[in-house]
Formats: structure tokens, C-alpha cells, sequence
């Protein structure tokens, strides 16, 4: 805590502090709604129903007493979102909502169907009906059925003081996305009040040994010093950290954990461009584990503060973070191959010619193995009465069982940071956009959003046209190279560069600002004003020469301003 030294208190003497007593905020049973509903008719006592009360979707358990066709009465403690809507999962013509268990006040996930869809047979309408959530076993992680997984919906400190409640939870999950991402960063910003007291903890890096000094720093934090604000320093540099060393630092450190060198991750079948775990990174690094722990606290913290990552994983990867539901389509993103053969499977009228068990063949750099997806799989045979079971055992295993310990120490490292009712306001496609940036670069957007400084008044100029000439003629690479040694991130935030982050965590705007070629023989950066340094050059081809050396030669370190 910080103390005020009182006015008769002197250096050397004694003080007795009585800290201010923090009152829990409880919730008011006396506040909120109460609502009377039909039982649906094929409801039995002791079952659950979901139904929406006030634009919240909710899970209400029928009474022991009461039976479907009849009407009970339940109290929602709490007044209704003023938004309606319930987030929703499009799965063909059906959907799984997260829902608010009445009795437990947990998210509980929920099948929410609109229409019959027709199917072929009874083994796809069984599976199409099914979805299933990563759940932390004994044994690591494992899938279960969406609807028994239960997560908070309030965010309390471990004093029982209540810094989100769960109708304002709820209230932001409804919201659009800018303003979503704005009420998370809000959050994040009481709960760094409410936790570690203190201005910022430093972090103190050799860049020559980035991965090696940052494990150590990172993994030597509690979860509490991860929510606090950092401030990245390499050693021997003179750089001071406004914002872009902490963001350059990201950028590095994210390219080193995703780099195929250090063999965590292995390309999925469906875009090259996408990662997942490797199965075998055991075999390949003996510190895997430690690493996935790090680089799920790297994530986590990315998030919480609002900086880039540059690794794109696989779309499965973002649901297990946020525990949204996966499916057999999920199976689609990791290998179509496998998928379209599942889907074939399903298809025939008697599984037995197919000569199948429990067991699962995998190829182990190089070698073939034969895996038991149960107990003794190799002597049960697969038939039309265990098919399903059968395929939700093949689920499990490519979605979470060959990379079970990988998987459990990045969720680990990933919550660290980032308090489980708070992964219930994304859904998985907008975790992947906060956390990439938005994936090209679109540079009627950059220009648009720039701003000029010093010798140069706006776009008419001569250099700063000559400068957007020479943008538009670089490849990709050479244009996040760009952007990198502006900004210190080759990424670019959810909403394009309208939103920039400056030192202050305010939008500082991409700048160019005007300098005497006196003074300045190349282009130099400030990274943590987003502002490029751009000499009056005499020509076109000049300015062009010179800044493709300043983005590709120079030393990444940074200056005083």
C-alpha cells in the first residue's frame, strides 16, 4: 500500500498503520426479477431447461415437485442486459449459447435448436447434437461434454471483493467488438488496481540471449506481478520504455517461441499459415513443457495488455483457450484427409467391414506407432453399437490427447494471467484478431490514417509522396518491415491503424516527420511514438535506397528522444 508520512513523523520513528477495511459487495436478493416459465413438456423433475429471460439466456433446473406442462417461478438476481441477444455458436442449423445457470450463477454451455436437420442416419444426428469443451483431468486435459462445463460468471478478488459482477459480465459479452475490447481493457485495469501495489515492474533483458533471460524473468513472477505494468529493458541499450520496447519485445519474443526450430509446432493441414501443437515436441526439445507454460503466460499478457503476438494457431487452439465448444468439424481444420475419411465412416451401414478397433496409427518422426484410445483398445472391435463412442475417443485424441501435457501447461501459463470469467467475453475469432492484429496490411488505411510533423505539412509533399510511392511498390515483407521499424510490431490492432497505441496507451497515429537531411543521412524510428524521422532527400531513388537500408540493416535498438 501506499502511506502518506504524517506531518509530526520524523525519519528513524515508529508508525502504526491501520489499513481502511474493504467491504464485499453482495449481491442484493432483494434486487433483480422474478420470472414464472412453462416447463417444456418433455422436461422431468430434476432436469435442466434453458430458456431467456430479459435477453440473458439462462439454465433453470425443474423442481423435484414439478413436472413438464406446468409453471414455476424462478428470481434472477439482477435486472437484464439492455441488450438483447444471446452469443450464440453456428454449427449447420443449430447452435450451443453460453447460458447462466439459475441455481449454481455459473456460464453453463446450452443446445439451442431452431429446426430438425435432416440426416442420413442415427450416427450423425447423435454427433451432430454433441459438442465438447477441454476440461483439466488428473491426467491433463480432456474433452467433455459442453454442457457440463461450468465457469464463473463474476470476477472476484481473493479479498471477496466483487471487481465485475455477472450482470455486468454479461453486459459486456453483448456489446459490439471496439467496445468489448475497450470494457475488457477496462477490467484488466481494476483488477491491476485491486492486486500488486506498486508503479511498474522492470524486466531486464540481454538481447543477445532474449528467450533464455525471459523465461527466467517470466516464469519467476506469480500471477499477481503478471498483471502488473511492465516496463522491458535491454541491457546495455539506452533505451527507455514508453510502450515500444515492451511491444518490441512481443514481437521478438512471439517469433522465437513460434519459430519451427525450437519444434513446438508443426503446420496444420488446412492452411500452412496457421499452427498447432507438435506431437512429438517432447522428442524434439526436452524443455517443451516449460516452454508451452511461458508461451501461454506470453499470450495471456499480450492479451491482458493489449499487445500483438505474431503467431497464428489453429482455430481449435483459440476455443480450448476460451473453453468454446469444438465439434467433429473442428477435425476439419487440423486435417481434412482424416476428416473426410471420419465423414465416410459415418456414412456406411455397417462399420464392421471397415475392420476398424480402438486404436488410432500415428507417425512418430518417421516411424509408424499404434495408439489405444481406450484401455486395451487394440482387442475392441469397432461395431454400429460403439461407433459413436468409438469417434468421440478419435476426437479426443486429435484434439486434445496427442498434445494432452502441451496443452495443459499453456492453458496453465494462459490463466495465469487472464481470470477464467474473463475468457467468457471473446468468442474464438475475435481472440485470434486482438491477439495477430489484423492479418494484411492495407495501406489506403495507413495513409489515411498518418499523420505529418516538422518539415512536412501533408501528403502533397514531394518526399511524402515519394514516400507512399515507394510503400506501394514494396512486397509484403518489406511492408511489415516497414511497419516494424516504426512501430516495433509488424502486426497491426484489431481496428486497423486508426487505433496505433502510443507511450500513454492513447492512440498515437503511424507519423513521418520532417527532418533536415543535414542532421539525418538515414531514416530513423521512434518506436514508441509510432513516428518515422524522414530526411528532405533531393530524389525519389535517394529516399528509396536509404530506407531500405534503415528497415533491413539498422540495429533495432533505441534512442533517446
Amino acid at each position: 500500500m501506499m502511506v502518506t508520512c504524517p506531518p509530526n513523523a520524523t525519519p528513524g520513528m515508529e508508525l502504526s498503520i491501520v489499513p481502511p477495511k474493504q467491504e464485499k459487495k453482495k449481491p442484493d436478493r432483494r434486487s433483480g426479477q422474478k420470472f414464472e416459465v412453462l416447463v417444456p413438456e418433455d422436461i422431468q423433475p430434476g432436469e435442466s431447461f434453458s430458456i431467456s429471460a430479459s435477453g440473458i439466456r439462462v439454465m433453470i433446473q425443474c423442481p423435484p415437485n414439478a413436472k413438464g406442462g406446468q409453471m414455476v417461478r424462478f428470481h434472477l438476481p439482477f435486472k437484464g442486459s439492455k441488450r438483447s441477444g444471446v452469443k450464440k455458436l453456428e454449427y449447420d442449423i443449430d447452435g450451443w449459447a453460453r447460458t447462466l445457470q439459475i441455481a449454481r450463477m455459473k456460464f453453463q454451455w446450452a443446445k439451442i435448436t431452431k429446426k430438425q436437420a435432416v440426416h442420413s442416419n442415427s450416427i450423425q444426428k447423435t454427433l451432430h447434437q454433441n459438442a465438447y469443451v477441454r476440461h483439466f483431468s488428473k491426467n491433463g486435459v480432456e474433452l467433455i461434454p459442453a454442457q457440463l462445463e461450468l465457469v464463473d460468471s463474476q470476477l472476484v478478488t481473493e479479498d471477496g471483493i466483487e471487481l465485475v459482477s455477472c450482470s455486468e459480465l454479461i453486459e459486456i459479452q453483448t456489446m459490439p467488438f471496439d467496445s468489448k475490447v475497450k470494457a475488457f481493457h477496462g477490467v484488466c485495469k481494476a483488477i491491476g488496481r485491486a492486486g500488486v501495489k506498486g508503479s511498474h515492474l522492470r524486466i531486464k533483458i540481454r538481447r543477445e540471449f532474449l528467450l533464455e533471460d525471459s523465461m527466467q524473468s517470466i516464469m519467476m513472477l506469480n500471477p499477481a506481478e503478471m498483471k502488473q505494468l511492465w516496463r522491458i529493458q535491454f541491457i546495455g541499450e539506452e533505451g527507455i520504455d514508453a510502450g515500444g520496447l515492451k511491444r518490441e519485445w512481443f514481437q521478438l519474443i512471439s517469433e522465437e517461441l513460434f519459430n519451427p526450430n525450437t519444434g513446438l509446432w508443426m503446420t496444420c493441414g488446412e492452411n500452412q499459415m496457421n499452427l498447432q501443437i507438435h506431437p512429438s515436441s517432447g522428442l524434439l526439445n526436452e524443455d517443451h513443457l516449460l516452454y508451452f507454460r511461458f508461451l501461454g503466460r506470453v499470450m495471456g499478457k499480450a492479451l491482458y495488455d493489449g499487445e500483438l503476438v505474431t503467431g497464428h494457431l489453429v482455430q481449435t487452439f483459440y476455443k480450448h483457450l476460451l473453453g468454446w465448444p469444438v465439434t467433429f468439424s473442428d477435425l476439419e481444420h487440423l486435417d481434412p484427409g482424416y476428416y473426410k475419411s471420419i465423414k465416410a465412416l459415418m456414412e456406411m451401414d455397417d462399420v464392421e467391414y471397415a475392420c476398424l478397433d480402438f486404436t488410432i496409427s500415428e507417425e512418430v518422426l518417421g516411424n509408424h506407432e499404434t495408439v489405444d484410445l481406450i484401455p486395451n483398445g487394440v482387442d475392441v472391435d469397432v461395431t454400429n453399437d460403439n461407433i459413436v463412442q468409438y469417434l468421440e475417443a478419435v476426437l479426443n485424441y486429435r484434439l486434445v490427447g496427442r498434445v494432452n501435457l502441451q496443452l495443459r501447461e499453456m492453458l496453465y501459463g494462459f490463466l495465469d494471467v487472464i481470470p477464467s470469467a474473463l475468457t467468457t467475453i471473446f468468442d474464438f475469432q475475435e481472440l485470434e484478431l486482438i491477439l495477430c492484429g489484423l492479418p494484411n496490411i492495407d495501406l489506403d488505411d495507413w495513409m489515411q490514417n498518418t499523420e505529418y510533423s516538422g518539415h512536412y505539412s501533408g501528403p502533397s509533399d514531394d518526399n511524402i509522396q515519394w514516400f507512399w510511392e515507394v510503400v506501394h511498390e514494396m512486397d509484403e515483407e518489406k511492408k511489415a518491415r516497414l511497419l516494424q521499424f516504426v512501430t516495433g510490431t509488424s502486426g497491426v490492432p484489431h481496428k486497423g491503424f486508426a487505433i496505433l497505441k502510443g507511450n500513454d496507451g492513447g492512440i498515437r497515429k503511424f507519423t513521418i516527420h520532417g527532418v533536415k537531411l543535414e542532421g539525418s543521412y538515414f531514416p530513423s524510428a521512434h518506436t514508441c511514438f509510432n513516428r518515422i524521422d524522414l530526411p528532405l532527400y533531393d530524389s525519389k531513388e535517394n529516399l528509396k535506397e536509404k530506407l531500405s537500408v534503415a528497415i533491413t540493416m539498422v540495429s533495432t535498438g533505441f534512442d533517446l528522444e
